[in-house]
């Protein structure tokens, strides 16, 4: 499928110099360029799922709203969520900064001689999102609340999900499906957590398969058995959804080294 990127930047001078920085050789993508929030929203709104972008650039500042608002609404909304986005800005504070990646952007650039680095970030995000695409997690937890908002959570970084809740059903699908990771509740219907994880480390092709443990215990007896089972990660609940993501990534990313796959840009005259 080919590859295309929105640039949602209100002056042509800065859309001239994006589409010029991402003029390199390697495999093809093409730019839509879009002036104002209204006329993103129109192009994503009008595309099914094989005709939206593969990433977004985005500016802060545009004629209708800021680019937080609209990262956010793309970020929320299930059709969209999992589309990387790129935010550019004039501002080089941490107030800003960490405003634009609580909206889930996925990197930050300041106008001016950074722009330099945007090749090298699209790359990064394009092989990314690609690989993750290929991983599946499984999610166990009784909670159905809890299970949807992991899955949105991950669904928006790109990754594909299931889900069970209970642990009979978590350890069926983890043979059936043979996630890349999976994210487990301790205290489940049918089969609890610990007993999980020792019928899942007692099988041969899920023994390797790393687990993040999502847990309300606090007592030192129920913790100390985890390192018996060689869990990677432990979240204590309530946790936060980001977190919960970027550990995945952590642990994906070990698994699965970089590659420097190029991106050749050209340009749509579609806005």
């Amino acid at each position: 499928m080919k590859k295309r990127i929105l640039a949602v930047e209100q002056s042509y001078l800065i859309q001239d110099i994006i589409l010029k920085a991402l003029k390199f050789s390697g495999e093809g993508a093409e730019v839509i360029p879009a002036r104002t929030a209204k006329e993103a929203m129109g192009y994503l709104s009008m595309r099914d799922h094989t005709q939206l972008p593969s990433l977004i650039i985005l500016s802060t500042e545009l004629p209708d709203t800021n680019g937080y608002m609209l990262a956010r609404l793309i970020k929320e909304n299930t059709a969209t969520g999992h589309i990387p986005i790129v935010m550019i800005s004039s501002r080089d504070n941490e107030v800003d900064i960490d405003r634009a990646f609580e909206c889930g952007v996925n990197d930050y650039i300041v106008k001016g001689p950074e722009l330099r680095y945007l090749p090298d970030k699209v790359k990064a995000l394009f092989d990314t999102y690609e690989r993750k695409s290929e991983e599946l997690i499984l999610v166990a937890d009784d909670s159905v609340l809890i299970v949807n908002l992991i899955r949105f959570a991950l669904e928006q970084r790109g990754y594909k999900v299931n889900t069970a809740l209970d642990g009979e059903s978590a350890y069926e699908r983890a043979l059936l499906l043979g996630p890349s990771l999976i994210i487990l509740d301790l205290v489940m219907p049918k089969v609890d957590g610990f007993t999980f994880l020792e019928k899942l480390r007692a099988e041969p092709s899920t023994k390797e398969i790393p687990v993040i443990v999502l847990t309300g215990f606090s007592g030192k007896r129920e913790l100390d058995r985890l390192p018996a089972f060689h869990v990677a990660r432990v979240l204590k609940k309530p946790f936060d959804n980001v977190t919960l993501a970027l550990e995945v990534d952590d642990i994906l990313d070990h698994r699965h080294p970089k590659n420097g796959s190029e991106v050749r840009v050209e340009v749509s005259e579609e806005s």
